[in-house]
C-alpha cells in the first residue's frame, strides 16, 4: 500500500479549549518536519492523525483509510508519543512483539534493530533510563514496518550517539515510508 496522508478541512483540538486553524494538506513518501513552539497543537494533530483523538471537523485518510472510523488504518500508521506510554511491566522484546502482532506482523523480527539501539531484550521498561525507554518505544513503533510513522519529539531523552542512530533509521525510510516528525527545535 502506498504511504499517503490526506487531511481536508481538519479542525482539531478540544471543544472547551485551544484549537489551531483549520488544516488542509496531502503528503506522501518522505520525511516531513512540522516545527513549532510548545502548545500550538502538534501533539494533538498527531494523536488525531493516528486515530487516538476524534477531529472536531474534517476528514483524514491514511493509506486511503480513515483512522478515526476504520480500525484497519491503524495497522498502517505508528505513533511515537512525546512522553512514555508503554506499560512498565513489559520487557523491551515483549513491547515490540506485542505491537508487531497487533499490526498483523507476528513474525516481524526486531532483534537486530534492538541491538543497534543498544537495548537488552529482557530489560523491563520500568527499570529503563529515560533514554533506554525512548529507544525501546521507538523500536516498538517500527514493529511490523508500518507505512506511516508519526514521531512526536522523537529525539527527546536521546544522547548524541543514539540521536545519530535514530536519525539514520529515519533517513533509511525516506524513500519508502511517510515520516512526519514534530518538534519545537531544529532536528539533528
Amino acid at each position: 500500500m502506498k504511504p499517503t496522508l490526506t487531511v481536508k478541512s481538519l479542525k482539531i483540538g478540544f471543544v472547551s479549549g485551544f484549537s489551531p486553524p483549520m488544516l488542509d494538506f496531502d503528503v506522501g513518501v518522505g520525511v516531513h518536519h512540522l516545527k513549532g513552539p510548545n502548545g500550538v497543537g502538534k501533539t494533538t494533530l498527531l494523536r488525531t492523525l493516528c486515530g487516538e483523538l476524534q477531529p472536531l471537523a474534517g476528514n483524514i485518510t491514511v493509506c486511503g483509510l480513515d483512522p478515526t472510523s476504520d480500525y484497519r488504518a491503524r495497522r498502517h500508521v505508528a505513533y511515537l508519543p512525546a512522553s512514555p506510554e508503554a506499560p512498565e511491566f513489559l520487557t523491551v522484546d515483549e513491547l515490540w512483539q506485542n505491537l508487531a502482532a497487533i499490526r498483523g506482523a507476528p513474525h516481524w523480527s526486531g532483534g537486530a534493530l534492538r541491538e543497534r539501539l543498544g537495548l537488552a531484550s529482557t530489560l523491563l521498561l520500568g527499570q529503563a533510563s529515560s533514554g533506554q525507554r525512548r529507544r525501546a518505544e521507538f523500536l516498538a513503533m517500527l514493529a511490523g514496518d508500518p507505512e506511516v510513522l508519526l514521531l512526536d519529539e522523537v529525539f527527546t531523552h536521546l544522547d548524541a550517539e543514539f540521536s545519530t542512530i535514530v536519525a539514520e533509521l529515519i533517513e533509511n525510510r525516506r524513500t519508502s515510508r511517510l515520516v512526519l516528525i514534530t518538534s519545537h527545535q531544529q532536528l539533528p
